[in-house]
């Protein structure tokens, strides 16, 4: 431990790293974690093989297993969450039992809930389904699993294994559709 208040009060944990003002403080019960940054840890509970880097990373997160979280207030308040990436600001921040997702992006999946195998990439994107792939803020391009907001691109497999697409644009004078794909608000 390293740092001023670095690993204070921490207790019950093994094999971790903590370096940074206050990283690590009041962290417990975690196994194989490491804690870079500016109160980068801090309070996390009950956590194995995670890593949190940045400024208030991984703060007040418990029973992450495998998590890494990369920049400032990334993964915070996290819950339940396995193998998954979270890279930028608040990126992660507040999910609860999302496992094997990729988030980046600012905010990115930020409050998701019990989504798995999926991914969004962008300032703000959110997942609302399993086994989905969003690009954009606006769900510009969606693939896999379903959508709940106006995606420009949308390619989502059926229940009989077949792929229904569709390209929608909503225009100031008119909408363009193509494809067998109905956007359901």
């Amino acid at each position: 431990m390293q740092g001023y208040a670095a690993g204070y009060g921490a207790y019950q944990s093994q094999y971790g790293v903590s370096v940074g003002y206050q990283a690590g403080k009041y962290s417990s019960s975690n196994l194989q974690t490491v804690f870079l940054g500016y109160s980068a840890g801090e309070n996390v509970v009950n956590s194995m093989r995670a890593i949190f880097i940045g400024s208030s990373a991984g703060l007040n997160s418990s029973k992450d297993t495998s998590l890494i979280g990369i920049g400032p207030s990334v993964a915070g308040q996290t819950t339940n969450d396995i193998y998954s990436v979270f890279i930028g600001s608040s990126a992660g921040s507040i999910t609860t039992n999302c496992q094997y997702n990729v988030f980046i992006g600012c905010n990115a999946g930020k409050q998701n809930k019990s989504v798995t195998n999926s991914v969004a990439l962008g300032s703000y994107t959110k997942v609302d389904a399993d086994n989905t792939v969003v690009l954009g803020n606006q769900a510009d391009v969606v693939v896999g699993g379903t959508c709940s907001t106006n995606a420009a691109i949308v390619l989502s497999k059926n229940g009989a294994g077949q792929f229904n697409g569709g390209i929608s644009y909503v225009a100031p004078l008119g909408d363009i559709s193509m494809g067998s794909y109905t956007n359901k608000p």
